[in-house]
C-alpha cells in the first residue's frame, strides 16, 4: 500500500504545475508551494495534521516571485477534489482575503481517506495563476 502511495504521489508531483519548496513557518502543518507560471509563491499552514471528517482551516500567505509581499489586488479561489474517485469535497470553504496576500480558509473538509488535490486559482485583475498541492489523507 505504501508503495502504491508513493508511486502516486511521485507520478503527481511530476504531471501537476507544482514545486515543493521548504517550509519555513512554525505552524504543526506548513507548506509551500511555487504558482504554475513561477509569479506566485504560497505557503500553507494549518494548525494540525489534515483530518478526516473534521472541518479544519488554512492559512494561506501568498508573495511574489521574490517572496515579497504583494502590493497590488489578488483574489484567491480554492477547489478539493479526489481524481481517482471523480469526486471534490461535500462542503464549500469560506475564503476571506485579508488583503496584503493573506488569505484565511475555513470550512475545509475531507470526507474519506486518500489522495486530496487542492487547487488554487490566483486572480490579478484579468490574469489567472494555478498552483495544486496533493494531500494524502489518512
Amino acid at each position: 500500500m505504501l508503495k502504491k502511495q508513493l508511486l502516486i504521489y511521485c507520478l503527481a508531483l511530476f504531471f501537476l504545475p507544482v514545486r515543493v519548496m521548504a517550509a519555513e513557518c512554525n505552524a504543526p502543518t506548513c507548506y509551500s508551494l511555487i504558482s504554475a507560471k513561477d509569479n506566485y509563491h504560497l505557503e500553507i499552514q494549518t494548525t494540525q495534521t489534515v483530518p478526516i471528517n473534521q472541518l479544519f482551516s488554512l492559512d494561506i500567505i501568498i508573495t511574489n516571485s521574490e517572496g515579497k509581499p504583494l502590493t497590488s489586488k489578488i483574489d484567491l479561489d480554492l477547489d478539493a477534489s479526489m481524481p481517482q474517485h471523480n469526486h471534490g469535497m461535500n462542503v464549500k470553504p469560506v475564503i476571506k482575503n485579508l488583503g496584503e496576500g493573506k488569505f484565511q480558509v475555513e470550512g475545509m473538509l475531507f470526507h474519506m481517506s486518500g489522495a486530496w488535490t487542492l487547487s488554487f486559482t490566483i486572480t490579478k485583475g484579468i490574469t489567472r495563476e494555478a498552483a495544486q498541492w496533493v494531500v494524502e489523507v489518512q
